[in-house]
C-alpha cells in the first residue's frame, strides 16, 4: 500500500503500539536544535524536547517529514503520565477548573497551565537517550510533583524502545491511599491523520497474543 506507515514502540509494561495511516501530517514549528536533540538511524528518527521533560515531540521514517506525535499541547507528546489517590477539587489552590476534581497525576511535559518539568540530567550515545526530569502535576498551576522521572529511549532498525522509571517520594497525604486506578502509560495522543491505534499489555507481546484496536 503506497505511504503506508507503519511503527512499533515498546514500553516498559510490554505494551506494543502500532499506527497506520495513508494521510500526511502538518509541519510544526520546533525550539532551538541544542533544545531538540536527533537521533536517526537510517530508518527512523527520534526527537526528544528538553524544554518539555525530554518528552518524544517527533518520530517518522529517516527523512520523512511526517511526524507521527501530536503535540497539540503538553498533554499530548509521548510521555510519561501517572495517576495516584482519590480525586479532589483544589481550585482554590490554583486547580485547573477544566480538570476539577482530579487525582494526584505527574505528567512527564508540563501542567495544564504550561510551565514546563524541569530536567535534571541529559545523556546521548549513538543510538540511546536518556533523560531525568521533575514532572508537574497536571491539573495544578506551577506544583511540581515529589518524584523524579527517567526515561530510556533507544531506536532499533525500525523498533522504538522506550524504558520509564517513576521514583516517588511524596510527603502529602491529601489523596489517600489503596486506590486502584488505571495508569495512562504511555500517554499517547497521535495525530489526526493516523486511524488506528494497537495496543498490547499482556505478557506475550510478539506471540501472537490478542490485542486491541483503538478507531477514531
Amino acid at each position: 500500500m503506497k505511504n503506508l506507515l507503519s511503527l512499533i514502540l515498546i514500553l516498559p509494561v510490554v505494551a506494543t503500539i502500532a499506527f497506520t495511516s495513508l494521510a500526511q501530517t502538518n509541519k510544526r514549528g520546533e525550539p532551538a536544535e541544542a533544545k531538540i536533540p536527533v537521533i536517526d538511524n537510517g530508518r527512523l528518527t527520534l526527537k526528544l524536547d528538553l524544554t518539555r521533560g525530554g518528552a518524544i515531540c517527533w518520530l517518522s521514517y529517516s527523512g520523512s517529514e511526517r511526524n507521527l506525535v501530536n503535540i497539540a499541547d503538553e498533554g499530548r507528546y509521548i510521555q510519561q503520565s501517572y495517576y495516584a489517590g482519590k480525586s479532589l477539587d483544589r481550585r482554590e489552590e490554583g486547580q485547573a477548573p477544566r480538570w476539577s476534581p482530579w487525582t494526584w497525576n505527574p505528567i512527564q511535559v508540563g501542567d495544564a497551565f504550561r510551565n514546563r518539568a524541569e530536567i535534571l540530567d541529559f545523556k546521548k550515545t549513538e543510538n540511546t537517550m536518556y533523560i531525568k526530569c521533575i514532572p508537574m502535576q497536571w491539573d495544578m498551576n506551577n506544583h511540581p510533583a515529589e518524584a523524579e522521572m527517567e526515561q530510556w529511549t533507544t531506536l532499533d532498525g525500525s523498533v522504538l524502545k522506550v524504558r520509564n522509571r517513576l521514583s516517588c517520594h511524596r510527603t502529602d497525604r491529601i489523596y489517600g491511599d489503596s486506590i486502584s486506578r488505571d495508569q495512562e502509560l504511555p500517554a499517547v495522543y497521535p495525530i489526526s491523520a493516523l486511524s488506528n491505534l494497537y495496543t498490547y499489555t499482556g505478557s506475550k507481546p510478539f506471540a501472537s497474543d490478542t490485542y486491541r484496536i483503538w478507531r477514531w
